[in-house]
């Protein structure tokens, strides 16, 4: 079966302008373990002590759903999540020459004996340990094996393959993916991807087809720069399109995205798939008297399978059927046509430029402070004598 591993409250929470109280943690925490979401990363507790005390909160439910935390590959890391009561860790480190030489400032073996020297003490704090490769996909092939290999033989019992800048394509991830899969013998593989080029659930996809078995992903794609794989449509793709099971709670996924858009503060776009307001939205005529006649003409799946309803929005598209079909009567040549013309004209009159300024605003409210205003707020500061 295919175990989810969320994202939402680590990855998702580094979206900028995102942050996610304590208590607004544990709400969404227990909605992901009602959904079926097997496993979840909660927070960096080293990087803050509000992440911490956090992650304390979470690891003291009763959750189902297992619990982990990243942690880069130092004790001062390892400690932080040890002493947060979570029992799982996600270990990562670079392994591209470009992230070896230019962040880290490691060789290769450098970077093998520091992830090994981290999962061996981690399993000493008592912690099942996931080994991460940071950048997998500009990473050497023959590295790879060699990295994760040893993080086995060290002690960790799973791994992660990641896209961390999304610019693989799913041929790169499948290849990658069958040959960690056939070649490393590990508890659990998963797959860590980003949106930059649109490419996250379609290379989440590819990863599951060659054997992986956790895929990441966040509640409405939310995550850094362009954001991750999403969980609606991944979970929705493998259940039907592939017939996999995930466990997961189907027609529970809307009331969760919307819990995640209020707390993050980042609207769900109309037109994201299986979420969006659009998605089972319908205006077109001909498309509207097909679906009145039957609903899988053009819907891929009953909206009711997610949580949803359909419904029939009014516009320049409309045709006489949906009309009649609201008023529950027939209408002659004449009226429907009066009818249509003027819904349609009340529709042209609404304005775009307001909706427009409305976004600018919400945009610039839920983007975190900007460079601008940390020069004007350091300019106030007393100056040094």
């Amino acid at each position: 079966m295919i175990r989810f591993w969320d994202q939402t409250l680590r990855d998702g929470e580094q979206s900028p302008g995102v942050r996610f109280s304590p208590n607004e943690k544990l709400r969404l925490a227990g909605k992901m373990d009602e959904v079926g979401i097997a496993m979840a990363e909660v927070g960096f507790p080293v990087a803050s002590k509000d992440d911490s005390r956090a992650c304390k909160l979470l690891a003291d439910q009763q959750f189902r759903m297992r619990l982990i935390c990243p942690a880069r590959c130092r004790v001062e890391d390892v400690d932080a999540v040890a002493d947060t009561g979570v029992r799982e860790i996600a270990l990562f480190i670079s392994t591209s020459p470009e992230l070896m030489r230019d962040s880290l400032r490691m060789s290769g073996t450098t970077v093998i004996d520091r992830i090994n020297k981290m999962i061996e003490y981690s399993r000493d704090r008592g912690l099942y340990v996931h080994a991460v490769s940071e950048d997998t996909m500009r990473s050497r092939p023959d590295f790879i094996l060699r990295f994760f290999k040893s993080a086995i033989t060290a002690g960790a019992k799973g791994v992660v393959i990641t896209d961390t800048i999304g610019i693989a394509t799913p041929a790169k991830v499948r290849k990658f993916a069958k040959l960690v899969r056939s070649s490393i013998r590990a508890q659990s593989y998963s797959i860590h991807v980003h949106d930059d080029l649109g490419l996250a659930t379609a290379n989440t996809l590819a990863a599951v087809e060659a054997g992986f078995d956790v895929p990441q992903t966040t509640i409405n794609g939310i995550g850094e720069r362009s954001g991750n794989a999403s969980f609606a449509e991944v979970c929705l793709a493998l259940e039907l399109l592939y017939n996999w099971r995930t466990g997961v709670r189907m027609d529970r996924i809307y009331r969760l995205a919307h819990l995640v858009e209020k707390f993050s503060g980042v609207p769900i776009p109309a037109h994201k798939p299986v979420i969006g307001g659009n998605s089972f939205s319908h205006e077109a005529g001909v498309h509207v008297a097909a679906l009145l006649r039957n609903p899988r003409t053009y819907e891929p799946y009953p909206p009711e399978m997610v949580g949803r309803k359909r419904t029939f929005r009014i516009g320049k598209h409309t045709g006489r059927r949906l009309v009649e079909n609201i008023l529950g009567k027939s209408l002659d040549q004449e009226s429907a046509r009066t009818l249509t013309s003027r819904l349609k004209r009340l529709q042209e009159r609404r304005s775009k430029r307001e909706i427009y300024r409305l976004v600018r605003l919400l945009d610039r409210e839920r983007s975190g402070i900007s460079e601008e205003e940390l020069r004007r707020m350091f300019a106030k500061f007393p100056k040094k004598k």
